[in-house]
């Protein structure tokens, strides 16, 4: 069985003050461990509360996100 992995596709957010942190941001990860370095400020929070679906892109943008439990143990 493969497992699902994340993809963003054409996402986009605006901070609430109206400035532009992603546009037309493209990811694909699979199911190995991978990390999230940046400076302080760049929006790594941002994308993670994205990803678990804590915050909403801007309409137009794609979030999909799938889990697969039966391969965590793989």
């Amino acid at each position: 069985m493969t497992c699902p992995s994340l993809t963003l596709e054409s996402v986009a957010y605006v901070l609430p003050d109206g400035s532009p942190l992603f546009s037309d941001l493209n990811i694909h990860i699979d199911q190995r461990a991978t990390g999230l370095v940046g400076r302080n400020g760049v929006g790594k929070s941002v994308l993670a509360r994205l990803l678990a679906g804590e915050l909403l892109p801007v309409p137009g943008g794609a979030c999909a996100v799938a889990a697969c439990t039966t391969c965590r143990n793989g």
